[in-house]
Formats: structure tokens, sequence, C-alpha cells
């Protein structure tokens, strides 16, 4: 598999495509990437120096691997941190080139907005660039055909072995009732209520995505780095859990 990386690079940590390449490479992708920025650090460590790259820049080397003639052997494109509005186009511009090449590549869009801790860090429009565009134009296709996903839940840690989180293997699918996209809006509102000055998107181009697990690993590298409790989920766990967020519910809205 070969696969166009459109991310962030930092020189100290793990971000981006610092953080996505090697994985993959290891995984057997062949990763193509491009940097959005050239960073010395992540910028939850606060100070940071480098620069954003014109969005000419992500055009001017998605040409040279077209001149290549290779576009057609790509299987997809994965985005990350947008660094501007601009640079957010010279992305889809490079999918829609891809997909003219390659119809059956696969465009995956990491919506990299902000955090609980921070708020929204991405510059002016581009949270809105995400939502009226970028997310639209990822393809969802695929996990009608393999619902198969994976995700992890983690802060950022300014230490290795402070590391604790989820890593989940799940499944996935598009849920079209409209009572639950409204739950979902709710929760997320209430976990970012700065997300309010946006108006609720449209189902037509956004699409919800209900996340089932099956297995889950609670990672804790205190108790020694890749420390992770493995913990399947089983049909009568989610029955109970479901079950008992009813009651939760339920008590909510009555109060």
């Amino acid at each position: 598999m070969n696969l166009l990386s459109i991310q962030s690079h930092v020189a100290y940590g793990h971000v981006g495509n610092s953080a996505a390449v090697f994985p993959l490479q290891r995984l057997g992708v062949e990763v193509w990437p491009v940097h959005t920025v050239q960073f010395s650090n992540h910028t939850g460590y606060g100070e940071t120096r480098g620069s954003v790259f014109d969005a000419r820049l992500i055009r001017d080397v998605v040409a040279g691997i077209e001149k290549r003639g290779v576009l057609e052997k790509c299987d997809g494109v994965l985005s990350g941190y947008i660094g501007g509005v601009d640079i957010g186009e010279a992305i889809l511009d490079a999918v829609a080139k891809l997909k003219r090449a390659n119809p059956g590549a696969l465009y995956c869009c990491d919506p990299v907005i902000g955090n609980a801790e921070r708020g929204v860090f991405v510059r002016e429009g581009v949270a809105e660039f995400i939502r009226d565009k970028a997310v639209p134009t990822a393809d969802i296709e695929k996990l009608k055909k393999d619902p198969r996903v994976s995700l992890a839940i983690a802060n950022d840690y300014p230490q290795p072995l402070q590391i604790k989180g989820l890593s989940i293997a799940a499944q996935a699918v598009e849920t079209t009732d409209p009572n639950e996209r409204a739950h979902a809006r709710e929760i997320l509102l209430k976990r970012y209520p700065e997300y309010k000055i946006m108006p609720p998107p449209d189902p037509a181009t956004v699409p919800l995505i209900r996340i089932t697990p099956e297995v889950v690993s609670v990672l804790d590298y205190s108790k020694g780095f890749g420390h992770a409790d493995l913990l399947r989920v089983s049909d009568d766990d989610l029955e109970d859990f479901i079950e008992a967020r009813r009651h939760h519910w339920a008590s909510f809205h009555a109060a």
C-alpha cells in the first residue's frame, strides 16, 4: 500500500508526520510524507520555532510526485494538522488529483482542531474549513465493506512514562437516526462548549459514525514502557452499559 501523508512535522517529539510515518512503515505501508509545517517541537510545549509552509509548496511537491507518474499507484491521502485554509485547499486539490489518477483511492481526514485543555488551537477559519469541506470530502465507503477500525484515546504527555490512555479495536457503522445525532451533538457541546458557535452539521455531507468496541487495551506506561491490560468487550457488557446510560440520560433530562 502507498499512502500520501500531508501533515505537520516537528524536530523534537512525535506529532503529525513525525508520529505517523514510522508506525505506518512498520505496518508495511509505503508512506510519501508531505509536511505542512516544520516546527521545532509540538505546540503543547509552549514556545515553538519554525514555519507554516506556503500552500504553493504543498502543491509543488504533489505536482512533482505526479510528474513521476506514480499517483495511480497511490492508495490514499491522510491529512492532519492544517496550518491555514489555503493549505487545506491545497490538500483537497491533492485528493482530487489523486482520485483522477486512481478512482479507488481514499481520503482519510484527521480533523485536528483542538483539545480539552487548550480549546481550539488552529488558525481562524480552519475549524470551519474542516467542517464544511475537508470532512465531507473524506471517504466512509470503505467502512461499509470492512467496518473494522482502531482508535486511541489519550491526552498529551510531556514524558513517555506518564502516558495513560485507551487503544480500542472496534466496529464502525454509519447511523442516520436523528435522535442519535442530536444526542451526540449534545455530548460534544457539553465537553466542548466553544463549538456552540458552529451550526449543526448537515447529515447529507457529514456522516455520524457509531463505534462499538470489541477489544480495549488500557495503557499505563507508569507500570513499564508499553504496559497494557487487555480487555475483551462482550455483547452482555454493552447491553449492561447501554441500559445504565439509558437511566442516566432519563434522569439527566428530568433534572
